[in-house]
């Protein structure tokens, strides 16, 4: 087990030595807000930039670091190591929010304040968080001297909440032009869920190594627009309505024990109580009765299928006439053991007997799964520093249900892993994207020294055997 790190440890980055959240409230009044594709305020975000460079000094003039702006107003900083046969690695976040609606925030969404020992703003736990962390952990290692074995680079996308499209896209094109594979890449993504998992007292961080694959596509009916006096038996609505009700969440079927979620209840059953470790140890026999427990809560159903929506229905033009057409949209996140020519396939199987049509509308195949056993060194350096700051944590590999930046780095590494080292429990996610989004400041502070571990972690030049975590699952 990797050392602990305590709070009188004289590496020990301290909120109160460091103001450490009254710099991250800050970063949270600059309204660096993204409403839609393009849509985002260049001042705030220009406003932004110029808040880093004043909060971190020592980065913006360390002749080891290099800062460069992509594509107006991403970030990028290559912090250069002693030892260039190492390969680099990269840590990602984003500076961009999603809108609010102030009148259902308790205090300002972008006031900035701390109250009762927690730092309100919209960003708090997406993703600013993570963004301040990485800078205030290396700011202090450069201001103690800190030279690094291993260069890395550190990438801020900026419309991250509309696909990135104009931000990591271009990162992730500027770092491929230049030959860059990285030996793992760190992202936003799952966190350290506490009270998730029944007789387990342990918090269980959760990383990502892998991202479920977005479809949207369009169901449609049509008929013969005729006056509803004389209407047919079954109007365009109707043939949609049938389609449309089959496309519930559970349309496609379980894929419990065909993905990462057996290693990782394996991993987590040895931090259960007696009877809970008795059934997650023993999934050959208990499998049918964990994908039926999963199946009845939506959170856990989703970890084991490609789940589907219906988001929006739109037909006819007035109350007494029969309409031509009939759409709706479903949404769909595919799971990794699928892909999107395979879960199109299953859809028009679902509605064979339907005289409806399915056109695609939008897509993204769903992410290849990272390695995360005890010989991946990305992972395990992860691990370790999760270990460092809460050495009573289970750390077990993640689906992460929702879409990041990693999209656009996929071609740079094959060991890409998404994770937020917030520890928080099932009833506070309502935070993430919602209103009166906060981080207590202990959180934060935890977060900021794990980032410090997983700089020095990664100067390693590869595993030993202690490093090695029992918590590794099996690939």
């Amino acid at each position: 087990m990797p050392p602990q790190c305590l709070e009188g440890d004289e590496n020990f980055i301290s909120d109160t030595a460091r103001n450490l959240s009254t710099r991250f409230a800050e970063a949270l009044k600059i309204r660096t807000i993204t409403r839609a594709e393009g849509d985002y305020d260049a001042e705030q975000l220009l406003e932004f930039h110029h808040f880093m460079k004043r909060s971190f000094p020592r980065i913006y003039s360390s002749p080891l670091v290099t800062v460069e702006t992509v594509s107006k107003y991403s970030l990028l900083y290559t912090v250069r190591g002693s030892d260039s046969k190492l390969a680099p690695y990269m840590l990602c976040a984003h500076i961009d929010v999603v809108p609010v609606v102030e009148k259902n925030w308790r205090h300002p969404p972008f006031g900035g304040e701390i109250i009762d020992g927690e730092i309100w703003g919209r960003g708090a736990i997406d993703a600013k968080h993570i963004l301040m962390g990485i800078m205030e952990s290396l700011e202090f290692l450069l201001e103690r001297g800190h030279k690094p074995k291993r260069t890395f680079y550190v990438a801020f996308g900026h419309d991250e909440e509309s696909s990135g499209v104009h931000g990591a896209y271009h990162i992730g094109k500027l770092l491929q032009s230049r030959g860059l594979q990285f030996e793992y890449i760190l992202d936003e993504g799952v966190m350290i869920m506490n009270d998730a998992f029944p007789g387990v007292s342990a918090p269980v961080a959760m990383v990502g190594v892998t991202e479920k694959g977005y479809l949207t596509f369009k169901v449609a009916a049509y008929d013969v627009s005729v006056h509803s006096a004389i209407p047919p038996r079954e109007t365009a609505v109707i043939k949609l309505s049938k389609a449309v009700s089959r496309f519930h969440s559970q349309a496609h079927p379980s894929l419990f024990g065909k993905g990462i979620e057996a290693p990782q209840l394996k991993i987590i059953g040895t931090y259960a109580s007696f009877w809970m470790k008795v059934v997650l140890l023993n999934q050959w026999l208990f499998g049918p009765i964990i994908s039926w427990a999963m199946s009845r809560n939506p959170v856990t159903d989703s970890l084991i299928r490609t789940v589907s929506a219906a988001t929006m229905i739109s037909g006819g033009v007035k109350e007494n006439i029969c309409p031509a057409e009939a759409h709706a949209y479903v949404n769909q996140r595919v799971h990794p053991l699928n892909n999107i020519a395979e879960a199109m396939e299953y859809n028009r199987y679902i509605v064979r007997d339907l005289n409806v049509t399915l056109e695609v509308t939008s897509k993204g195949e769903p992410h290849p799964i990272s390695p995360y056993d005890g010989d991946s060194y990305g992972y395990q350096m992860i691990t370790n520093s999760v270990h460092n700051v809460m050495p009573q944590a289970a750390v077990v590999p993640a689906l992460c249900m929702g879409s990041t930046d990693t999209k656009h780095y996929l071609n740079l590494s094959r060991a890409i892993y998404r994770f937020s080292p917030v520890n928080i429990n099932l009833k506070q996610t309502h935070r993430f994207h919602g209103d009166n989004e906060r981080i207590s400041v202990s959180n934060y502070e935890r977060l900021v020294n794990f980032y410090k571990h997983l700089i020095l972690n990664s100067d390693s030049e590869r595993l030993s055997r202690k490093e090695t975590s029992r918590t590794s699952g099996d690939m």
